[in-house]
């Protein structure tokens, strides 16, 4: 099962039907699947779907090769006073990730990511959390995006240095309480792939 976001809707490929309180659509094929995903992300008024129709793993191949597609990589990083580290995008809530470069891979990017937009540094690596997708527009072209996300810990101690070339205004440590905060007023993406993972490391 493939759950991908667009604004705060998602288009859920594959998954049990009663997995999920959204409508289903019924598509035979691929042309007819890509057809309804265009016309998706082109309604203002668009609704969240969960799609029905053949191998969700071949449906994901189809809508990813008929996209702009990107990978990328960032961290849920806890420091000794057990407290998770965000940033802050536009004015909204975030954890610190970015694009994957074509000569690494996709933990130095994780790693990369994280000391660019924060500052912080001493980073290990404990574990792989769920991965995210999400759709963006850039320059009118529709991007697919894939996020890995991983569990990193830290005895950093120094100032948080937010990358504000990134339009990042802050990097902060958040509790538990903020923490939790913090998420209910971040993307939709984030809460419902790695927000349980969030909360089970503090």
């Amino acid at each position: 099962m493939y759950k991908i976001y667009f604004l705060d809707k998602v288009l859920q490929i594959g998954g049990k039907e009663n997995e999920s309180a959204i409508p289903t659509k019924k598509v035979k094929n691929k042309k007819e699947f890509l057809n309804f995903f265009r016309s998706w992300l082109q309604d203002d008024n668009r609704q969240s779907y969960r799609i029905k129709g053949y191998k969700s793993k071949k449906m994901f191949r189809h809508l990813k090769n008929s996209i702009h597609y990107v990978k990328a990589a960032g961290g849920v990083i806890r420091n000794q006073e057990n407290e998770i580290l965000f940033i802050k995008r536009w004015g909204i809530w975030d954890l610190p990730k970015g694009k994957k470069e074509k000569t690494e891979d996709i933990i130095k990017c994780a790693l990369r990511e994280v000391r660019e937009e924060t500052g912080v540094e001493n980073l290990n690596i404990v574990s792989l959390l769920p991965s995210s997708y999400h759709i963006y527009f850039h320059k009118g072209e529709a991007v697919l995006k894939k996020t890995w996300w991983f569990a990193m810990e830290t005895n950093s101690t120094g100032p948080l240095q937010p990358q504000r070339e990134e339009d990042i205004t802050e990097a902060v440590w958040l509790n538990k309480k903020e923490c939790n905060e913090a998420l209910s007023k971040s993307y939709r993406s984030l809460r419902e792939s790695i927000g349980k993972s969030i909360c089970k490391l503090i």
